[in-house]
């Protein structure tokens, strides 16, 4: 008995240390074996942490997997998109389908923090569609290797995004909790289903119509897996306070259609439970809030949904008389009144009406009444609305309750009539179109904790008409910046119905204008910096001509005064045409474009006619000299000129400075140069004092920027009695290469002009000559390393040049002396000769020739050889 027991205990104790070790032992295989899936289903491109953790014990006799950092990224024509991005994946997989031909049995998922972007793009086309086709018959015929016995499934902490363009859909859940349980062995089985979403956003054509609600369901589905059909009963959701009813059913009888018949309504009919769908009201002591009145909310989505149409849909929205009020606050909103149908009979698209027969109100025993009808919102909306109603908008802090420092007040009047088609006003036919009416802002202000420097427009009109609409006066100030403007609005109505693009003809007049105050972060203390300051991102379907008058205009670094100009506004494009302003302590003439059409990657491309600039000022201004900021420690002065700037720019407005190009044409004046480092190790290492310090009054040079390198055309200049030759080129990064050639009065080099006439005396006393190299000595000066830490090299060649070709000289004139003497000596033996013997044969000419060459040839011997031997 006693060898049984302990038989056993063996056997179990070899069993847990195999459960134990087998994770690691299979981990490899099971990899593989998702590798190996993943490439034969998806065409996408799978990321994930093959650190898998396996374990045997968190569902025994089950396998549990656990995968971290799943993504999963599109190919076209989403390429790029995340389609599912989980933090981690627990997969539950029964242990024996690991073996044998028997397909794997998935029982259960978990996914924690899963991130999924659905999308459909305008063609029709979804990004999760990447199921990779099958190539070969066999492929066709063979089943998955996958097979789904689960028995529950939880999602925690997820955001799942929808959008399909083709649409103008938008829908977008956070942080969703949802869990689901049935047993998915069956074919007709029950799945029960919990969901809380923290935070639901749902749009629909450009109108938010749920914005921040808070949504529970549950709903219990009746799933039939052979006819792919999933009906409910009784389910039931909440948004907010509001409660709906739903139950209808979902089909997929082929791979084209999605077949639908769901029916939803209220449970309850009170206004306050309406109200809970507004985030300002729902969020500010609603449970306070005291309300009457009933609202309905019904309706019903069925049909066929595919690649061509849309389920059938009607939405209906009725409140009758409802009012609400805050205990702690004056007056109620009353006599609320909302008729609201939303409908489309065919599954076309275009054949979709919008229909708010009522909208009434009364606000502090003001009325406020409007109605609108949209059809054929697709291809040719047909308009016919109104609004009519006068509000004092300092009425609604009697109404409800704004955060503590809130001022708000002025007038709004409105009374503006619609109706008509929009292709008759493409078509420039106005009298099939009707509009008239105006808007009218008196006195209007608000001010926050949040956006303290507050806004107030003393006067603002718009009148309507089928052409266009007028905006006859616009006074308005926004902190310490004033708005004047005045014009015209084309395509408004065009617009409005995102058909085509604003077109707009404006006079604008400020006397002060400061964009960095008005796009910083208004909690912060506001100054005139740009420290905060991002890229503006212009809007594509805005075509506006500006005829601009500021007095002080800033942005970012610049500071500009009295510009005026045309001002051109397209398709992400601002044109400037150009304008005049002084800055910089001078003025300029500016053209040019700013080009936001790639948002990560703003373009300029400007053109400045200069006068007077302050060169500090500018180093520490324009978008590519920032990269030279350091200069403005050493160099003043001003400077004139023509030159132009291209670059792309990050969305902080710092120039990218590779793809930097430039190109001018300077004039300096008064420029001073002190204690440049370059130049201070210059001085040194020439003991040359007069070159730590630069004074001109005067000097023009050229310049060019081309990918990310500032080359300097040649330009002489003169300090004090040293001529210098300057070219060369640096980098963005502050890098630097450039040559000087020099020329300098040897009486200040001072131990070198030493060591120079020490080299020449001996020079002199090796050919027996005077050696004189000029009173001045030339060398050529390289500088590199960076602006801050420059390495200086040093290059004489130009001035021993010319201490070789003085000794050359001196030698030849020693030489010609010698060959002098030696013909003296030739012509008076020759004579003697003849006067011994006047019977040579050979001619007396001929004697003295051959006499003198062997000679010559014997004193150049001997003289070369002297030299040789002097070194010289």
């Amino acid at each position: 008995m006693k060898k049984i027991i302990r038989i056993t205990a063996l056997v179990l104790l070899c069993l847990v240390i195999l459960l134990l070790a087998a994770p690691f032992l299979l981990k490899k295989q099971i990899v593989q074996a998702i590798q190996r899936q993943i490439n034969q289903q998806l065409n996408a491109t799978v990321y994930f942490d093959p650190n898998i953790g396996i374990s045997f014990f968190r569902h025994f006799p089950n396998i549990d997997l656990r995968i971290d950092s799943l993504a999963i990224v599109n190919h076209a024509p989403f390429a790029g998109d995340t389609l599912l991005c989980i933090d981690r994946l627990h997969v539950v997989v029964d242990l024996s389908s690991l073996w044998g031909e028997k397909a794997y049995q998935i029982k259960r998922v978990e996914l924690n923090r899963p991130y999924i972007k659905l999308l459909v793009n305008q063609s029709g086309q979804a990004n999760w569609d990447i199921t990779r086709p099958a190539t070969t018959p066999q492929q066709q015929g063979t089943p998955s290797s996958f097979h789904a016995a689960l028995q529950s499934y939880v999602v925690q902490n997820g955001n799942i995004v929808y959008a399909d363009t083709s649409l103008h859909f938008f829908l977008h859940l956070q942080g969703l909790d949802h869990t689901g349980s049935g047993d998915f062995t069956q074919e007709i089985f029950t799945l029960k289903t919990h969901s809380v979403i923290q935070s639901l956003y749902l749009a629909y054509g450009g109108i938010p119509y749920l914005n921040g609600v808070k949504t529970n369901v549950d709903v219990n589905l009746q799933v039939d897996v052979p006819h792919q059909r999933y009906s409910f009963d009784q389910g039931h959701a909440q948004f907010n306070g509001l409660n709906l009813i739903a139950d209808g059913f979902v089909a997929l009888p082929d791979t084209q259609n999605v077949e639908m018949d769901i029916r939803f309504h209220t449970q309850q009919s009170d206004f306050k439970n309406l109200l809970s769908l507004i985030p300002a009201i729902y969020q500010k002591n609603f449970d306070q809030l005291k309300a009457s009145g009933k609202a309905i909310v019904e309706g019903r989505i069925y049909g066929l949904y595919n690649d061509k149409r849309i389920p059938n849909f009607n939405f209906q929205l009725l409140v009758q008389n409802g009012m609400f009020k805050y205990p702690s606050l004056p007056e109620p909103l009353q006599q609320v009144n909302v008729q609201l149908l939303v409908r489309n009979d065919d599954g076309i698209v275009d054949h979709t009406v919008i229909d708010l027969k009522q909208l009434h109100l009364m606000l502090d025993r003001q009325p406020f009444d409007a109605h609108v009808t949209i059809q054929y919102p697709q291809s040719d909306p047909l308009i016919d609305g109104a609004v009519k109603g006068n509000i004092n908008l300092s009425s609604l802090s009697k109404i409800y309750p704004f955060e503590k420092g809130t001022q708000l007040g002025g007038n709004i009047q409105a009374d503006v009539q619609v109706k008509g088609r929009l292709s008759a006003l493409t078509k420039k036919q106005y009298h099939l179109f009707q509009a008239s009416g105006q808007i009218n802002a008196q006195h209007v202000n608000y001010r926050s904790a949040s956006f303290p420097q507050g806004i107030e427009i003393a006067n603002g009109s718009m009148q309507f008409s089928p052409q266009r609409v007028d905006l006859s006066q616009l006074m308005a100030t926004i902190g310490k910046n004033d708005i004047q403007a005045k014009g015209r609005l084309d395509e408004f109505y065009g617009y409005v119905f995102g058909k085509s693009p604003l077109k707009a003809t404006l006079d604008f007049r400020s006397h002060y204008l400061n964009l960095n105050t008005l796009m910083a972060d208004s909690s912060a203390h506001v100054t005139d910096t740009a420290g905060q300051v991002k890229a503006i991102i212009l809007p594509k379907n805005i075509n506006v001509d500006l005829h601009t008058q500021i007095d002080r205009f800033i942005y970012g670094r610049y500071d500009l005064s009295n510009l005026t100009g045309d001002v051109h506004l397209a398709n992400g494009v601002l044109s400037i045409n150009p304008i005049k302003a002084n800055l910089l302590g001078g003025s300029a003439l500016i053209s040019g474009k700013y080009d936001t059409r790639n948002a990560q990657q703003p373009l300029v491309d400007f053109h400045f006619q200069a006068q007077q600039f302050d060169i500090g000022q500018a180093l520490n201004t324009f978008l590519a000299a920032k990269a030279f900021a350091p200069l403005a420690a050493f160099v003043q002065g001003s400077f004139s000129g023509d030159f132009n700037l291209n670059t792309l720019l990050t969305d902080q407005l710092m120039p990218i400075l590779p793809t930097v190009n430039s190109l001018g044409k300077l004039q300096i004046f008064g420029l001073q140069v002190n204690n440049f480092p370059p130049l201070q190790q210059l001085a040194s290492t020439l003991d040359v004092p007069q070159l730590k310090q630069i004074q001109l009054p005067k000097l023009g040079l050229s310049f060019q920027v081309d990918s990310g390198y500032l080359e300097v055309k040649p330009f002489s200049l003169q300090v004090d009695s040293i001529q210098m030759l300057i070219s060369g080129k640096n980098a963005l990064n502050q890098t630097i290469d450039y040559t000087i050639r020099m020329q300098i009065p040897r009486r200040m080099l001072g131990k070198a002009n030493t060591q120079l006439n020490q080299l020449l005396t001996q020079a002199s006393a090796a050919t027996g000559s005077s050696i004189d190299v000029g009173e001045s000595v030339e060398l050529l000066a390289q500088l590199t390393g960076s602006i801050k830490n420059p390495h200086i090299a040093l290059d004489f060649s130009p001035t021993t040049s010319r201490v070789k070709q003085s000794l050359t000289q001196a030698a030849a004139q020693q030489l010609q002396a010698e060959k002098n003497k030696l013909v003296q000596q030739l012509l008076k033996s020759g004579e003697d000769s003849m006067k011994q013997s006047t019977s040579d044969t050979t001619p007396i000419r001929q004697q003295i020739e051959n006499k003198l060459k062997n000679t010559l040839k014997k004193g150049l011997n001997r003289f070369l050889k002297t030299k040789s031997d002097t070194g010289s």
